[in-house]
């Protein structure tokens, strides 16, 4: 087994009947030319005979996917892109404590929790896996009705087909054509569930997908860094995906702001040196944030060291919803704008109105040109940097 990781990819790959889509989380939409085949784009999954019938998939860091189906398993290697060899084997060989408590066979769905456990459902049970132990903690089974608020009642409590960690703080639980999102801070399915796939995951019905699924999985940090990103750390990475946990925003929609601020570049100082860091403090704000050595100090800080006073920015407004691109950049924009509620069509600057000035300074995040600036188009500014090399790696170590 592997040592663990969050699970905050960019991209999350849902499969069923021997095809898949890949899921853009950014752009909150299946990506174009999907679905295809499972066993053409992954290779080795045809001739071990896991290209169909997937019953579920885990991945746990460190650049590998574990599939599961029946009683066996493959170990796919992402950054290699095929199974290795060795492989499939029996899940109660090699995952200690499953087959004592019944999970060596047919599981329905597992989910990294992004903490060091992992939690593998069969049923009505589940068990928790310790992954640096590499063994099913003491304790169980437990009946997921009884210990998962909110999926009795939902109608889940009997069984899954898949399930997956989005990296914001929420694990989304599928069965059949309906799903529900789990708070883990909070503890409970979230108010308002279950809901259709078809009706809120655009692109999964026009694929085929729409009434259900059996494997979801993100690919976690699967990039390497290359001197692109040579300056962006491991353990920046990783505070990032806990600040995106801590802050209930995927950390991708963190970090696409962060790259609009400064590209995210830690030693990153405005010309006349009011600003400083990947996401461009000023002093004042500095200050209020516990630093209190000014901008040029601040920029000497790597890129690790500055994510903490971004977590602590960001905090005080949790309650705005932040798993919004154009909600995080509002509150670098114009924080003072912020209320709860607001959307895509908020207009928080006009030339010649409300903000002016502040319009007449950033006229470049007017994307249409209409005179006015909105959170969404905040959101398509940001959006707009994808196709940059740096971006594109920085987006694959996630």
């Amino acid at each position: 087994m592997v040592t663990p990781g969050g699970c905050m990819s960019a991209q999350v790959y849902f499969f069923n009947a021997g095809r898949y889509v890949r899921y853009d989380v950014l752009n909150d939409a299946v990506d174009a030319g999907y679905p295809l085949s499972t066993g053409d784009q992954w290779p080795g999954m045809r001739q071990t005979g896991f290209d169909t019938g997937l019953d579920s998939a885990l991945d746990l860091g460190g650049g590998s996917v574990y599939f599961l189906k029946a009683s066996k398993y493959v170990r796919y290697d992402i950054v290699a892109d095929t199974v290795p060899e060795g492989y499939p084997r029996d899940i109660g060989d090699n995952w200690p404590g499953m087959r004592e408590a019944g999970f060596a066979s047919g599981i329905d769905a597992a989910v990294n929790w992004g903490d060091g456990k992992a939690y593998v459902f069969k049923g009505s049970k589940y068990v928790r896996y310790d992954i640096a132990e590499d063994k099913v903690d003491d304790g169980y089974p437990l009946d997921i009705g009884d210990n998962w608020p909110g999926l009795r009642a939902a109608g889940f409590a009997d069984g899954l087909d898949t399930a997956v960690n989005w990296g914001n703080g929420k694990i989304f639980f599928f069965k059949g054509s309906r799903y529900v999102r789990y708070d883990m801070t909070d503890d409970r399915v979230d108010d308002g569930y279950p809901l259709d796939i078809g009706t809120h995951w655009p692109g999964m019905s026009a694929a085929g997908f729409g009434s259900g699924m059996t494997v979801a999985t993100p690919l976690i940090g699967v990039g390497r860094p290359t001197p692109l990103t040579g300056d962006l750390s491991e353990e920046f990475f990783r505070l990032i995906r806990q600040a995106g946990t801590a802050l209930r925003c995927h950390p991708a929609k963190l970090l696409i702001v962060l790259n609009s601020e400064s590209g995210v570049r830690a030693n990153a100082l405005h010309p006349s040196g009011v600003a400083a860091g990947i996401n461009q403090f000023v002093d004042a704000t500095l200050r209020g944030l516990g630093w209190t050595r000014g901008c040029a100090a601040f920029a000497q800080l790597d890129a690790a060291a500055q994510v903490p006073y971004v977590q602590r920015y960001f905090t005080p407004h949790i309650h705005l919803d932040l798993d919004s691109i154009g909600r995080i950049y509002q509150l670098n924009f114009l924080p003072a704008t912020a209320r709860p509620g607001q959307g895509a069509e908020t207009v928080l600057a006009q030339h010649g109105g409300v903000n002016g000035q502040a319009y007449d300074d950033n006229k470049i995040l007017d994307s249409d040109a209409d005179g006015t600036i909105t959170i969404g188009d905040l959101e398509i500014v940001a959006l707009r940097q994808r196709n940059k090399p740096r971006w594109k790696e920085i987006e694959s170590r996630l």
